[in-house]
């Protein structure tokens, strides 16, 4: 099994080199500044959560914003069916239903974001926003060797048991990866965004 107790998860096998911190990291393992650690198939840092969204909890996170999603949409029908019925007055319908309409485009976001993270198995390289709403800037596909032509493959990855996780095993199990242009491109995105670096040494 694989031990996420420490901060930094260092691996005998590791090739990938961060820079600020000076350590070898896991595979898609990546920096967060908030956090001040590394994060295994970090997403993003969430102010909602408090904390990373990472390989150990992104289940719960994508759940938590399809809900939020639901709750959202039925707070803003449920606003218009008030003030239909005169239950609500239109200085209350002003105020309320700008704020739940702007929570309910983020979730929106964040769904159909998470849902193609998914399906595809990217990399989010970093986080971005527009008016305060918060989008992710994928890695491409020709980019990511991860990524897996099989959606059932990438769905299955995406909820597997945190304790059956192996970056070594189910990230970089073959040399011919390693050798792939997708996984040098892989290389030069990750250190341009995450400064984290493949060195060709083992440690």
């Amino acid at each position: 099994k694989y031990d996420w107790t420490a901060p930094y998860t260092l691996t005998k096998s590791s090739n990938f080199f961060f820079n600020a911190c000076q350590i070898r990291v896991p595979i898609r393992a990546f920096h967060c500044e908030k956090c001040h650690q590394c994060v295994q198939n970090q997403i993003f840092h969430s102010d909602l959560a408090n904390r990373c969204i990472g390989i150990d909890n992104r289940l719960m996170y994508y759940c938590l914003i399809v809900s939020e999603m639901l709750l959202f949409l039925w707070m803003i029908i449920e606003t218009f069916l008030s003030f239909h019925m005169g239950k609500s007055t239109p200085m209350l319908l002003m105020f309320i239903l700008p704020f739940n309409l702007y929570l309910l485009i983020q979730c929106c976001i964040l769904f159909v974001q998470l849902s193609y993270l998914i399906l595809t198995n990217s990399n989010v390289l970093e986080t971005c926003s527009i008016i305060g709403l918060k989008y992710f800037k994928f890695q491409s596909i020709a980019n990511n060797p991860f990524a897996s032509s099989d959606i059932l493959g990438n769905l299955s990855y995406f909820f597997m048991p945190v304790g059956d996780y192996d970056p070594e095993s189910h990230e970089i199990n073959s040399k011919t990866i390693q050798q792939s242009k997708k996984f040098e491109n892989y290389c030069q995105d990750i250190q341009h965004y995450k400064s984290i670096r493949f060195i060709e040494d083992s440690p």
